[in-house]
C-alpha cells in the first residue's frame, strides 16, 4: 500500500471537516493544516516514505495495535454491531 500524497491527503481532510463545522471553525482548521504543511507535515511524510521503502507494509502491525490499545477505534463501542453483520449477509 502506497503512503499517501500529504497534499492530496490534507485536501480531502479539509473537504470532510467543511461540512461538520461552521466558518469559523473552518477557518481555524484551514490555519492549522496549512501551519502543518509548512511545518512538520513534510518531514513527518518523508518517515513515512522512508519506512514504506524499508518495510512491506508501512503501516505496521505496531501502528495498528497502537489504534486498537489507544481507543482510536471507539465508534465500534457505540456501533449497531449487528446491522453490520446483516449488511454482510
Amino acid at each position: 500500500m502506497p503512503v499517501p500524497d500529504l497534499e492530496k491527503t490534507l485536501q480531502r481532510y479539509l473537504e470532510a471537516v467543511q461540512p461538520l463545522v461552521n466558518p469559523a471553525q473552518y477557518a481555524k482548521v484551514e490555519e492549522l493544516t496549512k501551519k502543518f504543511l509548512d511545518g512538520e507535515g513534510p518531514e513527518l511524510q518523508l518517515k513515512l516514505l522512508e519506512r514504506q521503502m524499508k518495510m512491506k507494509n508501512w503501516v505496521g502491525s505496531k501502528t495498528i495495535a497502537m489504534f486498537f490499545l489507544l481507543g482510536f477505534f471507539k465508534v465500534f463501542y457505540s456501533s449497531n454491531l449487528r446491522a453490520f453483520k446483516l449488511s454482510l449477509e
